[in-house]
């Protein structure tokens, strides 16, 4: 599905918390929680994969 970004969410979102997993940094706003870097979808299906391939 096609939705069209406002001008703040094409600009990006500014992080207010870092978050390290292994030696990945992932970053994310503490009011809306959202992950910002798509290197969490990358690690979380890796952990999704690992716990169903178990």
């Amino acid at each position: 599905k096609n939705i069209p970004l406002t001008k703040e969410e094409e600009e990006g979102i500014t992080a207010e918390v870092e978050e390290v997993h292994d030696e990945e940094i992932f970053q994310r706003t503490l009011a809306a929680k959202l992950w910002t870097d798509n290197s969490f979808k990358r690690w979380i299906r890796k952990k999704l994969i690992e716990m169903v391939g178990s």
